[in-house]
């Protein structure tokens, strides 16, 4: 054990039950965020300015029914939405790789202080090309943080 730093050590400070309860809530925070990015991608694809913003296509009165989303670029559209996954993959391998070298521990604080260039990048998202960065981005952190809080 001496080969670890002691502040990024929690079990010096946290010990039995309190330990357990830190490790479930730090887990469980970080699977939420995992489904919680791709459940609020369902509202947002439908929204009128995030549309129009992407470039993916068009609102327009269909039928009677006023705001009605017109997609013209299903590519695009799905494409924004599965960059999510390929990021998933790269990070799960890196964090896995990144948690063998410097610990589980300093790989979820480093992916946590990636993902918040990730979310950043997707809140300012302009175009089309900064949202699939900040999709792919933002992946990263929440599948390296996965890999590690679940071992």
């Amino acid at each position: 054990m001496g080969h670890q730093i002691k502040k990024w050590n929690v079990a010096h400070s946290l010990q039995k039950r309190k330990l357990l309860i830190a490790i479930n809530c730090v887990a469980g925070l970080s699977i939420f965020f995992f489904g919680y990015d791709q459940g609020m991608m369902g509202g947002i694809n439908n929204a009128k300015d995030y549309i129009e913003l992407m470039g993916f296509g068009h609102v327009a009165t269909v039928d009677g029914s006023p705001n009605t989303p017109v997609i013209t670029n299903s590519l695009l559209q799905g494409g924004i939405v599965s960059v999510y996954y390929l990021g998933t993959l790269f990070g799960a391998l890196a964090g896995g790789l990144i948690g063998e070298k410097v610990g589980r521990i300093k790989t979820i604080a480093l992916g946590a202080a990636w993902g918040i260039l990730g979310a950043s990048l997707q809140c300012s998202a302009q175009n089309h090309v900064w949202m699939i960065f900040g999709k792919f981005s933002a992946s990263l952190w929440k599948s390296s943080t996965n890999s590690c809080t679940s071992a």
